[in-house]
């Protein structure tokens, strides 16, 4: 943390972090995901795995995970990209691997909340969007775009978005129109996914794509 007049530090928060299996140490140690902070905490989840809570005024630990060793979290190559997502009082990351593609923890303890699915090459961040006064939370995961229940980490919708490394890396976009927007490199290129909800049930739609 600098001062933003000065440049000064004002703290530091330093760890042993060795490149974990699975990641190509050619394309440096990051890191590569934006930071989140929520009353007066800093989460950080690190290209190695670790996932951080610390106090935004002095940046001491109040809690953290080494999610390859604790839940089994699988690196991708270039090493875990994806910035965490604030939801009521839980904090949802997107992890990768089997069984922790996609993770809830509570905000305040770190306790895991919940643990679902085997989604790897996760880089994309995860967006809060609203349908029919339901909150779901969208991810581009390495071969579709998925709908999540945030209380459960449940798939109440996905649609195929796939290109020939099956890495998407963008974070998803989203229109006050219901249009869900994912745009990929490669043949996967950008595609408009209407998302309606009806009786409960979602369903997501293209109305429009391009390989620009």
């Amino acid at each position: 943390a600098l001062d933003a007049k000065s440049g000064e530090t004002v703290w530091e928060n330093k760890y042993a972090a060795p490149l974990p299996d699975g990641m190509d140490p050619e394309f440096g140690r990051g890191p590569r995901a934006t930071p989140l902070i929520v009353g007066g905490r800093v989460y950080s989840f690190g290209v190695g795995g670790r996932l951080q809570c610390l106090d935004q005024k002095t940046g001491t630990v109040i809690w953290s995970h080494d999610l390859v060793s604790e839940a089994g979290a699988k690196s991708p190559e270039f090493g875990f990209a994806s910035s965490p997502l604030a939801y009521k009082n839980s904090l949802i990351a997107a992890v990768g691997g089997p069984g922790c593609g996609i993770m809830g923890f509570d905000l305040a303890t770190g306790s895991v909340l919940w643990q679902k699915h085997d989604f790897v090459n996760t880089y994309s961040s995860p967006i809060t969007i609203t349908v029919d006064g339901k909150d779901e939370v969208v991810l581009l995961v390495d071969r579709e775009a998925v709908g999540i229940d945030p209380t459960s980490g449940d798939i109440e919708w996905r649609f195929a978005h796939v290109n020939e490394w099956k890495t998407n890396i963008a974070t998803p976009l989203w229109g006050s129109d219901h249009i869900l927007t994912v745009s990929s490199g490669g043949d996967a290129g950008t595609r408009g996914l209407k998302i309606t909800r009806k009786d409960g049930k979602f369903a997501a739609e293209e109305v429009w794509s391009t390989r620009k």
